[in-house]
């Protein structure tokens, strides 16, 4: 588990420590969080679900999570008619803050 979230890097590491809201898994934010940091587009909570052996719910609370937290931003996606799924990527502002060069 430690050296998932040490991926992040010591500091952010240590700041998500202390804010993660109760119930919120360490292990599954950083398995969720590294997952969509290495994808090139963008990624529905359904689709990082069905990834990661997790629920659509959960995936969907620690992608809103992340995006309360300013880490991530939501994009519409538009399928013809009907609702608009949502995607979720990292933004670029969090990529560099945590080390990444990746885009």
């Amino acid at each position: 588990m430690e050296e998932l979230i040490v991926q992040l890097d010591g500091k952010t590491a240590a700041a998500l420590r202390n804010r993660l809201p109760k119930n919120y898994s360490e292990y599954t934010f950083s398995l969720i969080w590294n997952y969509v940091k290495e994808q090139r587009g963008t990624v529905s909570a359904e689709f990082v679900a069905r990834r990661l052996g997790v629920s659509r719910t959960t995936a969907r609370r620690y992608l809103e999570y992340c995006l309360e937290e300013g880490m991530m931003e939501r994009v519409m996606v538009f399928h013809g008619l009907g609702r608009p799924k949502h995607h979720f990527r990292i933004k670029r502002s969090t990529r560099s803050a945590v080390g990444d060069t990746g885009g």
